[in-house]
């Protein structure tokens, strides 16, 4: 809410110490394309009430040091040279054992309010008044009113077994004489256990004034409350509860009346599998937050089903940009900023930070573009519940330059699918990692995202049509592409930005080496397509093709043997490659007496075994044949272990020690020497580790990558990473090499950078320089993708 009456505040503010900011923050990736990041010297700890924006460029912090001395800060986001604090007089309560408390902070035309066990209003002249509310507590929540009244909801007492204070409603307003007043408005209705536990409160729900000084509260997933408060009568209203139980949703009025509720988190105990009213299906489970959203309709008092989100939003801000008519969602749990017009289908993401600001200050900025001040953020378990970000972070946003390169969220997932037609790189799923809450966190995303290389755009298609923590790609043709996640396959149009879902029954019921029935569509990979038929192949060596036009499924040639942990490459002469990871016998098939037509039959499964060959099929005979074998293996999943519940069943290992080039040629890591193959798989020959020979356990923590797609500036190159712990302040970090040329007579291993958590390939654009001409890489978890020109989409 832009408060235009601070002038003479701000005025006094510009006047105090002047912020001091550091350049460097080694622990942390560099700042993305497009995002300007400062970060200050004075890390500015204890903020007991959340940042505000109050809306001309800058942004409030209120921070209580050991002595409880309070400052007020000023940062500029944009500006950061212009930022400032000076010290407040004015006393913070402490709370359950000397705790500093939790206080709302707010801004109306009367000034900056700080509602809690206390209230301390900042007026724009500059002057500070002080009073109480009618039953102090801590953590209320705080809804502005047109009357230029605060009115402070739930909050807890001193003593929290009475739980009664979660359910008290105060009004809060500053007289003509200059005094505050509050006065007890009826308490919440809703009906509260006895017990000590969660459902004996009534917590982290959401409140938003409507107009006509109506308040809707909502949220709270133990309860499924909706209220609304109407003040001519001063009575509290129920209506229907919210299709999904969340927590602390972000809403925000749009200028139709709807409220538009997002995200949110979700702490069901039980997995479960719902039907939301409009016949979908949402799956619960444990601190699941939905990638839904809903709206609720002021006429029939309802919510329905809103647009799916393409990445998950917890503890996040939702601002309306009246400039382009389009509400703004992030400084969350993760650090992307997503975008939506009504009337869109598609919820976008708009910008990418290079940190998450959990709980920051999310605020539009002059020339269209985007900041978030402060906030928490987590790099491993260690830090826990999330350390405080005194400094901010600006990106461009979608709407200033339709050509603006954006770095793009897959490059901070994990599991996504990446597929590269052309300069078209297509990017779908995965699950972005959080470390608060005290744990390290993987969350389901359904991002779909379109980088067209040429042009530099970035484009969101719609959410996929269900969750994703595991996804792959490919191109079907130039519109058209086949995704295949979480058991679902659907064909996305890139032209009509429509989802078509198609029959997986034929991959989900597979036979075992027992003779038993199970589904084993999770076990399939998504290799890669061929013109118009893509090809689906099972560890129970089962293959699919899917036919882009029908969209029917059938089956293909057969694996000559099992196999888990592999990878696979559809080649743009038709053969296929399928390579690593662990593999049965390999005299596992006969063919009856002399008869070379009759089918494959099946005598025996073997033993799993490093796979030291791979299976290339060859288009014109229509078989699969196996390489000669290699001297080095790589590491495969223990048969005996079932998949992990989901979201964390991860696709990909903790290494992935096998990359294919477009030409066939297999490379493999041993521990202490990389063999790349012909690209008919008949020879091997060694190459040299980058750096020399690693410790044993380095077998375990690394990524071969190959580039995406099937031609480029260097097709045979090949990207080396590693994973290493460095000290108690940095955990872990990848460091990353690369190969221009994997055939060339003396290869020479190059050092191109390093990621820290939670990315995996250093983010941007990394400038690779080479004899045959520079070039540029973009990489992710998923794999990397390499470009010509030493330049980025704006010429720099």
């Amino acid at each position: 809410m832009a408060i235009r009456s601070f002038l003479f505040l701000f005025l006094w503010l510009s006047l105090a110490a002047p912020a001091v900011f550091a350049a460097k923050e080694p622990s942390h990736p560099p700042p993305l394309p497009g995002e300007t990041r400062t970060n200050m010297e004075l890390q500015i700890k204890g903020q007991f009430a959340p940042p505000l924006a109050v809306g001309d460029g800058s942004a409030l912090l209120f921070q209580a040091n050991s002595d409880r001395e309070i400052r007020l800060w000023r940062i500029f986001p944009a500006q950061p040279e212009r930022s400032s604090h000076t010290r407040l007089p004015i006393r913070i309560e402490t709370w359950q054992r000397k705790n500093l408390a939790r206080y709302a902070s707010i801004a109306t035309r009367s000034g900056v309010w700080l509602v809690g066990p206390s209230i301390h209003l900042i007026r724009s002249d500059g002057k500070i008044v002080s009073g109480k509310l009618t039953a102090p507590r801590d953590a209320v929540q705080v809804v502005a009113l047109p009357d230029d009244s605060v009115m402070a909801l739930g909050g807890y007492a001193e003593n929290f077994q009475d739980f009664s204070s979660n359910l008290k409603v105060d009004r809060v307003w500053l007289d003509d004489k200059g005094a505050i007043h509050s006065e007890e408005l009826p308490p919440l209705p809703v009906k509260l256990g006895t017990a000590f536990t969660s459902w004996g409160s009534f917590d982290d729900f959401s409140a938003l004034h409507i107009g006509n000084g109506q308040v809707l509260v909502t949220g709270s997933e133990y309860h499924k409350a909706t209220l609304l408060y109407e003040p001519a009568a001063r009575i509290w209203h129920e209506l229907p509860a919210m299709l999904i139980p969340r927590d602390r949703p972000a809403l925000i009025r749009l200028p139709d009346g709807r409220v538009w509720a997002t995200g949110g988190s979700h702490q069901a105990r039980n997995p479960a599998l719902a039907r939301l009213p409009d016949g979908s299906f949402w799956v619960t489970g444990e601190n699941h937050p939905p990638t839904t959203s809903e709206f609720w309709d002021p006429e029939q008092r309802v919510w329905q089903r809103g647009p799916d989100l393409p990445a998950p939003m917890l503890e996040h801000q939702a601002v309306w940009v009246a400039e382009e008519g389009a509400v703004l969602l992030g400084a969350g749990f993760f650090p992307v900023v997503l975008a939506w017009k009504p009337g869109e289908k598609a919820v976008r993401v708009a910008a990418q930070m290079s940190i998450e600001r959990r709980g920051g200050a999310l605020m539009p900025l002059p020339g269209r573009s985007v900041g978030v001040v402060s906030g928490a953020h987590a790099r491993g378990y260690d830090e826990g519940w999330g350390r405080r970000s005194p400094g901010s972070s600006v990106m461009m946003t979608w709407t200033t330059n339709p050509a603006f390169s954006l770095s793009g969220t897959w490059q901070i997932t994990e599991d996504g699918g990446l597929s590269l037609r052309g300069d078209r790189l297509l990017a779908v799923g995965g699950t972005l990692t959080h470390a608060h809450w005290g744990q390290v966190k993987q969350e389901v995303t359904r991002l779909a995202e379109l980088r067209e290389d040429a042009s530099g755009q970035m484009k969101n298609p719609p959410a996929l049509p269900f969750d994703a923590p595991w996804a792959e790609v490919a191109w079907m043709d130039g519109r058209r592409a086949l995704i295949h996640a979480e058991g679902q396959l659907a064909l996305l149009d890139l032209e009509t930005q429509d989802y078509r879902l198609l029959d997986a029954t034929p991959l989900a019921h597979v036979e075992d080496e027992n003779n038993r029935h199970s589904n084993k569509i999770d076990d399939s990979r998504l290799v890669g397509a061929d013109g118009q038929r893509a090809w689906l192949i099972s560890g129970d060596a089962s293959v699919h093709w899917v036919d882009a036009d029908s969209g029917r499924v059938t089956e293909g040639p057969r694996l000559p043997r099992k196999r888990l942990d592999f990878i696979g490459r559809v080649l743009t002469d038709g053969r296929v490659i399928v390579a690593g990871g662990g593999a049965k016998s390999e005299t596992i098939a006969r063919r009856p007496g002399n008869c070379a037509d009759c089918p494959v039959e099946y005598i025996g499964w073997g033993s799993y075994g490093y796979a030291n060959r791979h299976e290339i099929y060859d288009p014109v005979r229509k078989i699969w044949y196996l390489s000669s074998p290699s001297q080095t293996s790589c590491p495969y999943r223990d048969p005996g272990m079932r998949p992990r519940a989901r979201p964390e069943n991860n696709r990909r290992n903790e290494m992935d020690c096998v990359a294919i080039l477009a030409s066939g040629q297999v490379v493999k890591a041993g521990l202490d020497k990389l063999e790349i193959s012909s690209p008919d798989g008949s020879t091997w020959r060694t190459l040299p580790l980058p750096g020399g020979a690693f410790p044993e356990q380095f077998h375990a923590n690394i990524r071969l990558f190959a580039p995406l797609g099937d031609s480029g500036p260097y097709p045979d190159a090949v990207f080396f990473g590693i994973r290493e712990a460095v000290d108690i302040q940095r955990p872990l970090r990848w460091r990353w090499w690369w190969l221009p040329s994997a055939n060339a007579p003396d290869p020479v291993w190059r050092e191109i950078g390093t990621a820290f958590p939670p990315y995996v390939f250093p983010g941007g654009e990394i400038p690779l320089e080479a004899e045959n001409g520079p070039a540029r890489a973009i990489g992710s978890a998923a794999g990397v993708m390499v470009r010509a020109g030493n330049k980025d989409r704006n010429g720099n």
